[in-house]
């Protein structure tokens, strides 16, 4: 299985910070937002793809080719708008986890979906699920994921965690541009979902969100108290 790791966007939301920093590569405690990730996952793939564009540079010349003697390949955002549209023109024959850089999750939450033999999506339950991408499901199998649903039928939400299969890559060269110009993450898990059974697994432990340049201190709390 190999990984890929969507690491390219500005995150104009963490300015000043980002003006010079790519938010990967910012520092919770001693260790990057983006080192979290890869200590999670290295052991279990066999090639982790990053996917780059804003500092690229920075992003290349602080972790090189490897992490920990498993291999790091890099690979530019295409032009493509968004996040389908940052993995459609990359060639992978295999199984692939795909999750972004932003958030921190526990160890024990990520050693437990990659147990899973089936493909799946990491969700937690939430109380508003308008603010949302929420999974309608059965018996924790997706049937539909829908962007900010106006009804609060479903409360599964997406954590943007996933495990695929190489068709994944195919649909997202196919799906048409939306209403608003974009290439839509839900068109394509939508897609996938038609064909293959999709597990839904929920989050034990909390995972820490990097939002706003306040909640950097507030993620090294959380971390010191791990």
């Amino acid at each position: 299985m190999k990984a890929i790791i969507l690491a390219a966007w500005k995150w104009t939301r963490l300015r000043p910070i980002t003006i010079e920093i790519p938010k990967p590569l910012i520092k919770i405690n001693w260790k990057t937002i983006l080192e979290y990730n890869l200590e999670n996952i290295y052991k279990d793939v066999n090639e982790i793809i990053i996917v780059i564009k804003y500092l690229w540079d920075k992003i290349k010349n602080h972790l090189w080719n490897d992490y920990k003697w498993t291999k790091i390949t890099y690979h530019s955002q295409c032009e493509k708008k968004w996040t389908w549209g940052a993995i459609s023109d990359i060639n992978i024959d295999e199984d692939i986890l795909l999750l972004n850089w932003d958030s921190i999750f526990y160890k024990e939450d990520i050693d437990n979906l990659l147990r899973e033999k089936n493909y799946w999506c990491l969700v937690k339950e939430v109380e508003q699920p308008g603010k949302y991408w929420i999974f309608k499901n059965k018996d924790w199998y997706a049937i539909e994921i829908v962007e900010k649903p106006k009804e609060n039928i479903w409360n599964l939400a997406n954590l943007w965690v996933y495990k695929f299969n190489k068709s994944i890559i195919d649909i997202s060269q196919n799906i048409p541009l939306s209403a608003r110009d974009e290439y839509e993450i839900t068109d394509s898990i939508n897609k996938f979902i038609e064909k293959n059974k999709f597990k839904l697994i929920t989050i034990k432990n909390k995972f820490i969100d990097i939002w706003y340049p306040e909640d950097i201190e507030k993620a090294e709390q959380i971390l010191n108290n791990i």
